[in-house]
């Protein structure tokens, strides 16, 4: 059967003829083929005349990962490292440079997941995959309940550390990260609340979830996590740009331009850096049949200069107002906010 494409899938085809996987990716038969079942793109990271890899749900709620290269030897790279490591990978043999198989076949956090296999026995049993966002990190719930995050490279960790420790000292409530012991791309977290505002909307813990995003932007964030986010915003921002153009090459001149002001007044601005929320929507709130809200965005915030926002990934949480006061053990800005609104910022975070 041949698909029916769009315009523009049938413009991006045209342009990628180099890597022949990306028209297999974009053909749901051909892809519940080479998967086994049918199967949905969930993420997708697409590096233009190079290659394309994806996370994909099958219909029964399972996980897999694909890539696709113009380049044979990668796929071939791929397959290497994946049988070095028991990781369950294999070669769509039909196209070239293309493999697919489950989450541990992608290369880039394949070593890191196997490091957390000896340290963490069991870790894949009974864990649900909540998110992958492929050649970047995983994000599983545990057998246990808990939550654990698995980054391609630790830089991102020590964001989340410094910036975490920092919210929790100024009165901000945040779900603490424990680190695991000699795998310095992984951490783990309590599991923080059931259902998300999109999906369960609650006028309280809305308000509680901006309650807590307000006393987050109120933060101060230490030097070492504003150099980190100054690299990762102009980082960013530069791919940004180079997917708009790869895309819609028409805008390339315009993307650029906003790019260029963008950096241009991040370097100009004599305004202090605050913390701001990365990527706050409804479906990043959590509620819980606790009487808690929590942001879960698995990279919510960090050190950014008004009014532009980067990345880390603590998790504020605003505990619902009792009927008895609640104390907070600071009295910053944050939490006196906070308790004139009915609520408090404490260091200390409910169990959400």
């Amino acid at each position: 059967m041949t698909a029916v494409r769009s315009g523009a899938e049938a413009a991006i085809l045209l342009r990628e003829r180099r890597v022949p996987g990306l028209a297999l990716l974009l053909d749901a038969d051909r892809l519940a083929q080479a998967v086994g079942e049918p199967a949905r793109i969930e993420r997708m990271r697409w590096k233009p005349g190079a290659g394309v890899v994806a996370s994909l749900r099958t219909e029964r709620g399972g996980s897999r990962f694909l890539a696709a290269y113009a380049d044979a030897a990668k796929a071939a790279k791929d397959l290497q490292t994946a049988s070095r490591l028991g990781a369950r990978l294999t070669a769509v043999g039909d196209v070239p440079g293309t493999v697919v198989g489950a989450l541990d076949g992608d290369r880039a956090i394949a070593r890191s997941l196997a490091r957390l296999r000896r340290r963490l026995p069991g870790v894949d049993t009974g864990s649900l995959v909540l998110r992958h966002n492929p050649a970047r990190r995983i994000v599983l719930r545990l057998a246990d309940g808990r939550v654990l995050k698995l980054a391609a490279r630790g830089r991102d960790r020590v964001l989340v550390a410094i910036v975490g420790g920092d919210l929790a000292a100024a009165g901000v409530p945040v779900v603490a990260e424990a680190a695991v012991p000699r795998v310095a791309e992984a951490t783990v977290l309590p599991w923080w609340g059931r259902g998300d505002l999109s999906a369960r909307p609650d006028p309280t813990a809305a308000r509680l979830a901006g309650l807590a995003t307000a006393a987050l932007h109120d933060a101060s964030p230490p030097a070492g996590a504003i150099l980190l986010a100054e690299r990762s915003l102009r980082r960013e921002l530069v791919r940004a740009r180079d997917g708009v153009a790869a895309v819609l090459p028409g805008l390339a001149p315009e993307a650029g331009a906003v790019v260029d002001a963008v950096l241009r007044g991040v370097e100009r601005s004599a305004t202090p850096p605050t913390v701001a929320h990365g990527d706050l929507s409804p479906i990043r709130c959590c509620s819980a049949m606790t009487g808690c809200a929590s942001s879960t965005s698995t990279a919510s915030a960090s050190p950014a200069p008004p009014p532009t926002s980067a990345r880390s990934a603590p998790q504020p949480c605003s505990r619902v107002p009792s009927r008895s006061p609640t104390r907070c053990s600071t009295a910053t800005p944050s939490s006196a906010r906070l308790r004139a609104n009915g609520s408090c910022a404490c260091t200390r975070p409910p169990p959400c």
